[in-house]
């Protein structure tokens, strides 16, 4: 079970992913304003937290939720070690709030790395471009949290913003769309889709 969560002045997507039979549960990119998250997991353990990319709107309340949830073990990319804690890096000082978030507590740095959480293993990709640090986490069951690489209707993550890189995200958007076309995208904004139908609207890019 997956449930959304749409939340703060970016309007950022807050997952969170639900295994019903072990009662366990991930939180992916706690933003802001939180309290409805918190209804929406009810009793169930939350076991681990998966940062897609170390920005404001993906990180504002990871604080808070590693307080809430002890526990619960933070996902991230290596390079998450350095955006997570620096307000310049974050770019929360761009937007006047200085977040110093905690740094991951499980990190990797080798391509198509795995991890179980909740009960499958998810794979995790390195995708920058729109960000040094962008992680997709791939589950088993074709869920794929996409953070900020491409949205509905072939839109995709900024990449005028300060650590982005437009050829890399060429390369990290063909990474996200080689995956099964059945595969649920569940983006850090706006609604899901499939890959089957994200891919005709990226067919002019060429990698």
């Amino acid at each position: 079970m997956i449930k959304q969560y749409e939340n703060g002045a970016f309007s950022q997507n807050t997952w969170l992913y639900i295994n019903t039979e072990s009662e366990e549960a991930i939180i992916v990119d706690p933003g802001d304003d939180l309290e409805g998250l918190y209804d929406l997991i009810g009793t169930y353990k939350v076991t681990h937290i998966f940062v897609t990319h170390g920005h404001i709107d993906h990180i504002q309340g990871l604080e808070e939720v590693k307080e809430q949830f002890p526990t619960a073990i933070i996902v991230a990319h290596e390079l998450s070690n350095e955006t997570l804690p620096d307000p310049y890096k974050n770019l929360s000082h761009k937007w006047g709030i200085d977040i110093i978030a905690p740094k991951p507590d499980w990190t990797y740095n080798t391509e198509n790395a795995t991890i179980s959480a909740a009960g499958q293993e998810w794979t995790l990709i390195h995708t920058p471009g729109h960000a040094v640090d962008h992680t997709v986490f791939f589950g088993q069951d074709l869920t794929m949290f996409g953070g900020d690489v491409i949205f509905e209707r072939g839109s995709m993550g900024r990449v005028d913003l300060d650590g982005c890189d437009p050829i890399a995200m060429r390369v990290s958007i063909a990474k996200a769309l080689s995956a099964p076309p059945e595969t649920t995208v569940y983006p850090g904004h706006g609604g899901t889709f499939t890959i089957g139908e994200a891919r005709p609207y990226f067919q002019q890019l060429k990698f």
